[in-house]
Formats: structure tokens, C-alpha cells, sequence
């Protein structure tokens, strides 16, 4: 089958084209063609639309002769010479075998994913996928969506209570170079390496063409973009870089974001998108703020909880806190416990690799422990808890763990009537990340 010419494809070039009710990937290296299936053996990105760059060696330094191709989904990264991943022949991409043409076809030319691509575009697979699997027979319920709140900082800071916060926030957002979408906000913009150095676009801006709407805001129509890629029904939608307001160096402006984001999101999301819900953020920096927020948030469209950014040094067990977990418990609402990377763990290691891998278990790894030693789940045995993006695979070490220095130690933790690991058990987890990469060593595989 005659795909394009050859003058299409140059060398170090790559075309994406739609063949045969399939998209594929052509690359040209050394004079040699390339082709693959543009589908991410991870799990389902469009992985030839991905960034193309040399294979990073120690140094670390680019190695020109293996050109790799990235997916744009989760920074999966493979040899177009020989389709491989970068760390593993475990993943491969789908090879299309390839010969010149001087032919000439019409096709639908698809460009590289960047930070204005469509969403729809990006979830191009993932809507396919809904035929396949026969998705729109469930009821899909997405536990731990994200919502990058930055893009309408300016909107949440008109409603921030204190008029004199309210101010200094609008005029540093207005007069200070690169303050627009970060006034007193505590989030690292000069950390900001969860894109994988640009290979994941998409992290960095939302930044696609959407028609404005009267009465509608552009959020929502993103998120709609979103849910109807991937057949999901129900979304739960937390913010993003405010995951780290728990390290903010001030809890009164702490509380004051993230009360001013509550009402912005409750008023221009919640309240008009019946199938987007939230568990809204606590500033747990302040006690009496929680407790406010949840008597004036409790019951409004689409807020099914509260939630604790867990990158925090928070001592959840001390007596004021006891009233926020008693409100939540009488009103039948769970706490989820949201973790998040510590760029504090930095000190300690010299790889942002490292540092997500460790820092977004070991949050929620603290958080329980001095939850059930302290006896809070028998003081609260209707409160239902939510672990969120730490992941499953952490779950049996620390049952084993905590058992064990609980039988050693019971004098320590009087208030508990059964082992930590029955607590644990009636518990709720999300599954996020995806803990899919080497299930031999879950023993699962």
C-alpha cells in the first residue's frame, strides 16, 4: 500500500498518516525508513506524535546515533531503529514494514502533539478504545482527575476573602514578570519536571484553541473534551499545582487560596457540570478554617468530600483536629489524603526520577501510620479514608510492617483493638499510578 512520497519522509523526518483504518508512524535515519504503529505498547498513547530526540547517556549527554521517539502520554521512550524501549525489550512498538514509492496517496498529515494540540487529538487512541472494549457498557468513574488551576489564577484570586490579600495577590499577578498565574501561590515554576524535560507537552499548558461560549467556562469544555475520549461517565477532579499549598510557608495564605479556589471552582465548575464532582482541599494549616469549609461547602453540587494535600507536616492526631474528622463523620463524607512530590527530598537525592519515585508513597506512608497508631480509626469508625496516587504496591510492606512492630509494641498504640493491617483493610485506595510496568515483581505476573 502506496503511503506518501518520499520526499515527505526526509532524512532525521517523520510523517503520521491514516492508512487502512490504522495510524502509522514513518521515520527516515541513516537513509534508512522506519514504521510503526502509532499506538504506545504502555497503554495505548499516540507514540509516533511524540517529541524526537537523541537517547540521553550518562553525563548526561545525547547520543545522536539512536534517535529515540517519546510518547506524549507517559514519557515511554523508544529506539526508532529497532522499536525497543529505552530500558527494556519488555515494550515494543508494532513494526510496519516499509518500502519506497514513488506513489503518490491522499492522506491525513497529523502533526507532533505539542501544548496546543486538541485533547481529543491526544485521545485519539483512547477513543478508539471505546469500541474496542466496549466501554460506553460501563459506568466509568475517573477517582483522580486533575485540573491545572494556574490557567485561570487571575479568576481565583478575585475570590480570595481578605480584600488586602485579595489585592497584593492582583497587583504582584499584574506588575511582577512571570507572577500572571502564580501570585502567592508557594508552586516551583523552576522545578516543574514532571513533563519529562517537554516529552509529556501537555503537562506544561493547556494551551489548545477552544471556541469561546457565553455563560460557559473553558475548563469545562476541556474536561468535557476529556471524559468523552475515554467514555468516562464521572469525573473527580482535583487541583494540580496546589498539591503542594501544604508547604506554604504561610497557613494564613495557605487558607486563603485555597478557600478562594473552593468558591471559584464550586461557582464556575461544580455547579453547572452535574457529571464533574471534587473533593475539595483542606487547609490543615488551620483547623478552624477546615471546619469552616466544610459547613459552607458540604451539600453544594458535585462536592462528594474533603481532601488533605499530603505534602504537609501536619500533626494529624493533636485534639483540634479531632473536630474537623467528627464534622466529616456525622455528615457521612469521606477524607481523602492526595499525595504529591517533595522537592525537599531533593537534599537527599540527586534525580527527580528519585524523588517522584519515593516522595508521592512515602507522604501517604507517614500520614496512615500516625492515623492508626493513634488510634483514629477507632475514635472514627464511620469516617471512610481515601489514600490517592501513592499506588497499591506499598500496601502490603507497610501491613507487614506495622503488624510487626505492633506486636512488639502494643503498650505504644493502647487505643487499637485489632492489628494495623485489619485497619488498612477496611480502607479505600486509588489506583493511580497505573502500577502495570513489571507485575512479576507484585507477583502478579
Amino acid at each position: 500500500m502506496k503511503l506518501c512520497e518520499s520526499t515527505q519522509v526526509p532524512e532525521g523526518g517523520r510523517l503520521v498518516v491514516e492508512a487502512g483504518g490504522k495510524t502509522l508512524g514513518i521515520f527516515r535515519v541513516d537513509g534508512q525508513l522506519y514504521g510503526y504503529e502509532n499506538t504506545c505498547p504502555h497503554q495505548g498513547g499516540p507514540v509516533c506524535q511524540g517529541t524526537l530526540l537523541p537517547r540521553v547517556v550518562e553525563g548526561p549527554a545525547f547520543d545522536p546515533a539512536d534517535p529515540h521517539i517519546v510518547c506524549p502520554w507517559h514519557g515511554f521512550e523508544f529506539s526508532i531503529k529497532t522499536g525497543c524501549h529505552a530500558a527494556t525489550d519488555q515494550y515494543r512498538l508494532t513494526p510496519v514494514p516499509l518500502e519506497e514509492s514513488a506513489g503518490v496517496i491522499h492522506i491525513r498529515v497529523i502533526q507532533q502533539i505539542d501544548i496546543r494540540t486538541d485533547t481529543r487529538e491526544i485521545l485519539a487512541n483512547a477513543r478508539r478504545d471505546i469500541d474496542h472494549y466496549r466501554l460506553n457498557d460501563y459506568f466509568i468513574v475517573d477517582v483522580d482527575s486533575h485540573h491545572v488551576e494556574l490557567d485561570s489564577w487571575g479568576e481565583i484570586l478575585e475570590y480570595i476573602d481578605n480584600p488586602v490579600l485579595r489585592r497584593t495577590g492582583q497587583e504582584m499577578a499584574r506588575n511582577w514578570p512571570f507572577a500572571k498565574n502564580l501570585a502567592l501561590s508557594n508552586h516551583p515554576p523552576g522545578l516543574t519536571f514532571q513533563d519529562v524535560a517537554g516529552r509529556i507537552p501537555h503537562m506544561a499548558q493547556l494551551g489548545e484553541f477552544v471556541e469561546p461560549v457565553v455563560g460557559e467556562h473553558r475548563d469545562r469544555t476541556l474536561i468535557r473534551r476529556a471524559m468523552e475520549s475515554m467514555g468516562i461517565n464521572v469525573q473527580v477532579v482535583f487541583p494540580q499545582p496546589m498539591l503542594e499549598v501544604g508547604l506554604h510557608p504561610s497557613p494564613d495564605v495557605e487558607a486563603q487560596l485555597i478557600l478562594a479556589y473552593n468558591r471559584w471552582f464550586a461557582d464556575r465548575i461544580l455547579a453547572s457540570e452535574p457529571n464533574v464532582k471534587s473533593m475539595l482541599a483542606l487547609p490543615f494549616g488551620n483547623p478552624a478554617a477546615c471546619l469552616d469549609i466544610i459547613r459552607e461547602f458540604a451539600g453544594k453540587p458535585g462536592v462528594v468530600g474533603f481532601l488533605v494535600t499530603s505534602q504537609r507536616n501536619a500533626p494529624l492526631w493533636q485534639p483540634e483536629y479531632l473536630e474537623i474528622y467528627r464534622e466529616l463523620e456525622q455528615r457521612g463524607l469521606p477524607l481523602g489524603f492526595h499525595a504529591g512530590p517533595d522537592y525537599a527530598m531533593g537534599k537527599l537525592m540527586n534525580r527527580f526520577i528519585s524523588v517522584h519515585s519515593i516522595s508521592f508513597v512515602t507522604c501517604n506512608m507517614v500520614h496512615m501510620t500516625n492515623w492508626i497508631m493513634n488510634g483514629l480509626p477507632e475514635k472514627f469508625p464511620k469516617l471512610k479514608v481515601i489514600w490517592i496516587e501513592s499506588g497499591l504496591a506499598w500496601l502490603p510492606f507497610m501491613m507487614q510492617r506495622l503488624d510487626h512492630e505492633f506486636l512488639m509494641r502494643q503498650s505504644e498504640a493502647p487505643s487499637l483493638k485489632r492489628l494495623p493491617s485489619e485497619y488498612m483493610r477496611d480502607m479505600f485506595y486509588t489506583s493511580q499510578p497505573m502500577e502495570r510496568t513489571n507485575l512479576k515483581q507484585l507477583g502478579l505476573g
